[in-house]
């Protein structure tokens, strides 16, 4: 744990609340997801300062996600959506019925079940009356559903066109100049998804 990143951390959250909050909205946060050190267990170091995303540190999970994720339950007077301890023990369930089981394929990032469990647990939290069944049930209903198809291409588009308008260095640098094309393919799916929910109200 590194106190002067970790004190970076703190005052990024506490200015974001502020700014939020000075906009007059309402903010909610949420702890981080969890680190799987199992996928990563050839590269792991324990006695260096030079880790990285090749070389993680084997109790990132423990020592550092967890400290950020308390503070984080224990600072804030908004609502704090707890990930960390959630999927840390949905994890931990299916890996005693399945030891090589994970929901972090890469030690980082969730899978399609990992973002699922994360959906779940900010649903619940946030609009308890909803029910979600379990994760193989969700996953075969939204297989065919046109709303969920419509709104993950929309997700897609609209994430895709704003980080290659921002700008982004992958060995080299993409950089678009024109919001507008993806502005305008956001809109038209705005009105598909808008015809069906229309039509499931009546």
């Amino acid at each position: 744990l590194n106190d002067t990143r970790f004190n970076n951390n703190k005052k990024g959250i506490n200015k974001l609340k502020d700014k939020v909050e000075g906009q007059g909205a309402n903010i909610i946060f949420l702890t981080p997801t969890i680190f799987d050190a199992e996928q990563k267990k050839e590269f792991l170091l324990t006695d260096s300062d030079s880790y990285s995303y090749k070389t993680p540190y084997a109790y990132y999970n423990k020592e550092v996600l967890k400290t950020y994720a308390n503070w984080l339950l224990e600072s804030q007077d908004v609502p704090v959506v707890d990930l960390h301890g959630y999927l840390t023990g949905v994890q931990t369930n299916y890996k005693k019925a399945d030891s090589t089981f994970t929901l972090i394929p890469d030690a980082v990032h969730p899978n399609n079940m990992g973002h699922f469990y994360m959906a779940k647990k900010i649903l619940n939290d946030l609009y308890p009356a909803i029910k979600i069944a379990n994760a193989s049930i969700e996953f075969e209903q939204l297989k065919d559903n046109p709303l969920f198809s419509l709104a993950s291409k929309r997700r897609y588009i609209r994430s895709e066109g704003w980080r290659e308008y921002i700008g982004y260095e992958r060995g080299k640098t993409v950089k678009t100049n024109d919001i507008t094309p993806t502005i305008n393919q956001v809109k038209a799916l705005d009105k598909q998804i808008s015809a069906i929910l229309v039509k499931k109200q009546h």
